[in-house]
């Protein structure tokens, strides 16, 4: 009862009555759909039989001729068939006779049209049915559900659409009918509210067959930016809704978060950059960037979102404006080179590309801009509120293998902001290495000038920025001591960039900037950088030689020495290890005494240049100064002339200095006899009754065989001289015994 009273009566009728008599009566189509099924249902199966040859006999008629009504019958049929026996063959064999010659493909499209008309009143299998049977006429079946689409505007998926949907091959639709599936997509975007499970619905219908860039909406205006993904601003309330499905299909990053259940992403961009927010969703939309009205403010947030939500046919696009922006440069344009340059900086930044810089790198070298670049890159460098090693980088890619320009803009930097110098140049030391050594030993002056700009730098003991200054003067050029960086720290010296006091013996203390002479000296460079001294006791040395020094360190020359305090300069040189100023002190010491030592050579010339001789000798223990005043004075002055001089200059022995002895008896050379002869003179003087300390001192440094050997009647005379003190002590005698042994050993008589 509980089966059988839900079927029509006319059909439980057929249904007996067939079972009576072992046949089937005629069976209209209306009973037709209830009798199979209840022969099914009961399992009756030569019933079941007798309905499907039935409905196979109603097939073998169907042609173009057929009413509406007929298709109908059939296509229920085979729903049917579908349905309790899981038997397509019916609906196959529909859609065979509706794709066959001899049916007019006007009479099929109508038929289609006609069936699924009211698709809203459709079952889920006859929406499955209209799928199979459409084949070639797809494109009227998406018509039908197109204008049910219409009629639903402004709504969610419906039951019928999703079964739609749900079923319809869309990479076949896609390959064969590429204007219905298009046609499609646009009537979804139009007329679908975007709700999260449609959302999802969609993107898993489209990720295969829609391809960016899309035209998704012909008509879009900002106000229809509705949706259920949700763009925040950085720092800001202010929230941008779009559709998410169809920037998931643009974006695998929103696709990705969508998938995971998320609608709300953060845009990367700030509220000033709303207005990019709202170009990028309508790119994404019209599938184009329309750039008739784009701010060139919001092109590099654009870019920024098409390339990290890995839009790449929008990033493709930006790069295609940014070329038509290079393009466009002319050579007065200062603020359209500053936006590509900052752009491009930008990029290489933030993205490792130098795909921006090098259009620009081109664009600047070509004919009609090349000689805007130098007015360019100094006014952009000289923008200092934002120098960076990246500008410092991208503006060397402009000059390329022009380097004066580049560093012509460095130094009217450096010299304007000092302060900052040493800041600036760590920023561009690697790029600073980068300048080949032969152009700047070939444009000295520049290099120069780029010197003078890196030592103003101001800078602290304490800081180890002295240390990278130095480096970074060192890689610049070879360390070919002396170099010459010119007076300007020294006539026009910044009290703000002196940190290192020398204190001479007389006056003030001398404060200076002490990067030159930390690249000059390791001593001093070993007290500042290591040691961290800010005062170097300098009270050995008069105020004029430590400010000679000073100077020389700058020039690289000797310009302000003289021969009063050559010796104390070479000194000074020596004491910091700075060997070249101890060269160039030789050098003047040799042409001053060429200069002045010769026949009309008076005391008081040759004095001033055996004291820096004797002060060399007595202080550094070296001599190069007295083998110069030697040689100068042996070949320059007679001998009798020159005996005379040293013996004026040796004075009153007694009362010298040994060292004053010792540089005497070395500068008179082999004429040491003369000095005993003044020796002896001495003891034979009736109130010198026994030897003094510069008397011994003598006797024992001369060489006495060398005397008697020079002139043999000194040795009586010596030994009578000595003979006639009264005033002996023990250390004289032995002292005499010594000398007496000495010269037992020669061959002297």
């Amino acid at each position: 009862k509980a089966v059988v009273s839900t079927q029509s009566t006319g059909a439980v009728d057929c249904l007996i009555e067939s079972c009576y008599s072992g046949e089937t009566i005629t069976l209209s189509t209306k009973v037709l759909d209830d009798v199979l099924r209840m022969s099914s249902m009961f399992k009756i199966p030569w019933l079941s039989k007798k309905c499907e040859n039935i409905i196979l006999h109603e097939l073998s008629k169907f042609n173009a001729r057929s009413e509406f009504g007929d298709f109908k019958f059939l296509v229920d049929q085979a729903i049917n068939q579908i349905t309790f026996k899981n038997n397509h063959d019916h609906l196959n064999q529909l859609a065979r006779i509706l794709k066959s010659d001899t049916f007019q493909s006007g009479k099929t499209k109508s038929l289609i049209k006609e069936y699924a008309k009211n698709m809203h009143q459709l079952r889920d299998e006859e929406i499955k049915a209209c799928l199979v049977i459409a084949g070639p006429n797809m494109p009227v079946l998406i018509e039908c559900l197109i204008s049910h689409l219409n009629k639903q505007h402004s709504r969610p998926l419906d039951r019928a659409s999703k079964i739609f949907l749900g079923h319809l091959g869309f990479k076949f639709l896609h390959t064969n009918f590429a204007a219905s599936h298009d046609s499609l997509v646009q009537s979804l975007c139009n007329n679908v509210t975007d709700s999260k499970i449609d959302s999802r619905v969609l993107i898993n219908t489209f990720k295969e067959t829609v391809t960016c860039p899309f035209n998704f909406r012909k008509n879009h205006s900002r106000s229809d930016s509705t949706g259920s993904f949700e763009f925040k601003l950085d720092n800001s309330d202010v929230v941008i809704k779009a559709n998410s499905w169809i920037l998931a299909l643009n974006s695998p990053v929103i696709h990705s978060v969508v998938k995971l259940g998320r609608y709300t992403l953060t845009s990367g961009v700030s509220e000033a950059g709303a207005e990019a927010v709202h170009v990028f969703i309508e790119s994404c939309y019209k599938g184009s960037l329309e750039t008739e009205e784009l701010p060139r403010d919001s092109f590099r947030f654009i870019y920024k979102m098409s390339h990290s939500l890995g839009v790449i046919w929008l990033a493709n696009e930006c790069e295609k404006l940014f070329l038509r922006f290079v393009q466009m440069l002319d050579y007065d344009n200062y603020i359209g080179m500053k936006f590509v340059v900052e752009e491009a900086h930008y990029q290489t930044v933030t993205y490792q590309r130098k795909y921006f810089q090098n259009l620009i790198v081109n664009r600047f070298n070509s004919r009609d801009l090349s000689a805007a670049r130098e007015t360019f890159i100094q006014r952009y460098l000289g923008d200092f509120s934002d120098f960076t090693r990246e500008k410092f980088e991208l503006c060397q890619a402009i000059v390329r293998s022009d380097y004066r320009i580049l560093i012509e803009a460095l130094i009217a930097c450096l010299e304007e902001h000092h302060d900052l110098a040493v800041e600036t140049l760590k920023k561009c030391d690697e790029l600073i290495k980068k300048i080949p050594d032969d152009y700047l030993e070939r444009n000295f002056e520049l290099c120069r000038r780029l010197l003078r700009a890196i030592c103003s730098a101001k800078v602290t003991i304490e800081s180890d920025d002295i240390l990278f200054m130095i480096s970074i003067i060192g890689h610049m050029i070879p360390m070919k001591l002396p170099l010459d960086y010119g007076r300007l720290h020294i006539d026009n010296a910044d009290p703000a960039l002196a940190c290192l006091s020398f204190t001479a013996v007389t006056g003030d203390p001398i404060v200076i900037n002490p990067i030159l002479l930390c690249i000059n000296s390791p001593v001093i460079k070993h007290l500042v950088t290591e040691l961290h001294q800010s005062s170097l006791e300098a009270d050995d040395f008069t105020r004029q030689t430590v400010e000679c020094f000073t100077e020389a360190c700058h020039t690289g020359r000797l310009d302000t020495v003289d021969i009063t305090i050559c010796g104390e300069l070479y000194k000074m040189g020596h004491v910091f290890k700075v060997d070249w100023i101890k060269r160039e002190c030789e050098k003047f010491f040799e042409e001053h005494v060429k200069l002045v030592i010769n026949e009309n050579c008076v005391y008081d010339q040759f004095s001033i240049a055996a004291d820096q001789a004797l002060h060399q000798q007595d202080k550094v223990k070296e001599d190069s100064f007295l083998k110069i005043i030697t040689k100068v004075a042996s070949s320059n002055i007679i001998p009798l002339r020159r005996k005379k001089l040293i013996l004026e200059y040796l004075g009153d022995f007694v009362t010298q200095s040994t060292a004053r002895i010792d540089f005497c008896i070395a500068l008179i050379g082999s004429d040491v006899h003369i000095l005993l002869e003044s020796l002896i003179k001495h003891l034979e003087d009736p109130e010198v009754n026994g030897l003094n300390d510069n008397s011994r001192y003598l006797l024992k440094t001369l060489d006495l065989s060398l005397c008697f050997t020079k002139k043999p009647g000194l040795r009586e005379v010596l030994f009578a001289a000595l003979h006639k003190l009264t005033d002996v002590e023990r250390e004289d005698f032995r002292l005499i015994l010594d000398i007496c042994k000495k010269l037992s050993q020669s061959p002297v008589d």
